[in-house]
C-alpha cells in the first residue's frame, strides 16, 4: 500500500502532461492509473470499471481522482454503479478524450503526447499554473492519498 500511495502522489505532483493509451481494459486499480492521467486515448473494444462496490469494499484511489477531475454526478456514477464502461460512454462521462481503433490505440497516444510536448514549455507551465489557481493545490499529496487508504 506504501508504493501504491507513493505512485499516485507522484502523479499528482508531475507536473508533465501524462498520456495514457488504455488498451484492452482498465479496472479498479488499473482504472485509477487512467483516471490520473490528462489525456485518455481508449480503443473502440476497451472498458474502464471501478467495480469495488461488487467486492464490498470502498474504491480510495479511484474516488480520489474521481473527485479531483470529475463532477460529483460522474464520480457516483462511476463508483457506485461499478460496472463496465466503454467507448462512447467513456467519451460522454469525460473518462477518455477520444475512442478509436484498437489497432490505433498506442499510435494516437503518442501523436497526441508529441504534440503536446511541441508546444512551448512556457505555455504548458503556464496552463499548470493557472490549473492550480483555479482548482487548488494539495499541500501534502503524500499525506492526502495515505489518509484515503487508512481510513478503509
Amino acid at each position: 500500500l506504501t508504493a501504491w500511495v507513493e505512485v499516485h502522489a507522484a502523479m499528482y505532483q508531475c507536473r508533465v502532461p501524462v498520456v495514457v493509451a488504455l488498451e484492452r481494459y482498465a479496472i479498479n486499480a488499473g482504472a485509477a492509473l487512467a483516471l490520473a492521467a490528462n489525456i485518455v486515448v481508449a480503443g473502440e473494444s476497451s472498458f474502464l470499471q471501478v467495480g469495488e462496490i461488487a467486492m464490498g469494499v470502498a474504491a480510495p484511489m479511484c474516488q480520489a481522482w474521481l473527485h479531483l477531475k470529475h463532477s460529483q454526478a460522474v464520480a457516483d456514477r462511476v463508483a457506485l454503479v461499478g460496472d463496465r464502461i466503454v467507448g462512447a460512454d467513456m467519451v460522454k462521462l469525460g473518462l477518455v478524450s477520444e475512442v478509436v481503433a484498437d489497432s490505433e490505440v498506442l499510435n494516437r497516444s503518442r501523436i497526441v503526447a508529441d504534440h503536446i510536448a511541441s508546444h512551448p514549455q512556457r505555455g504548458r507551465d503556464g496552463i499548470e499554473r493557472t490549473w492550480d489557481s483555479l482548482r487548488g493545490r494539495i499541500d501534502n499529496p503524500d499525506e492526502w492519498f495515505a489518509n484515503l487508504i487508512k481510513r478503509f
